[in-house]
């Protein structure tokens, strides 16, 4: 978000003025994983199957191959 700050010069605005790097990870981890639960809560309540990809830095072949795994599984 900071480099999409930097190079495209788009105001993000989600963190306070004076958030230091440990309080962005922190809230960016929170909101990850409450929408996690959101998510998979509602695949629970309409009965789907779901998934949570995990795409790391320089991992980026792992996630498309577990999301063709996963969509192999369900079609």
């Amino acid at each position: 978000m900071e480099a999409d700050e930097k190079k495209l010069l788009r105001r993000r605005n989600i963190f306070t003025t004076n958030a230091s790097r440990k309080q962005k990870i922190k809230l960016i981890r929170n909101f990850s994983m409450k929408s996690e639960h959101v998510f998979r809560k509602c695949a629970r309540k309409y009965n789907k199957p779901s998934k949570i990809l995990m795409n790391k830095k320089g991992h980026a072949i792992e996630a498309a191959k577990g999301l063709n795994n996963f969509l192999e599984l369900i079609s």
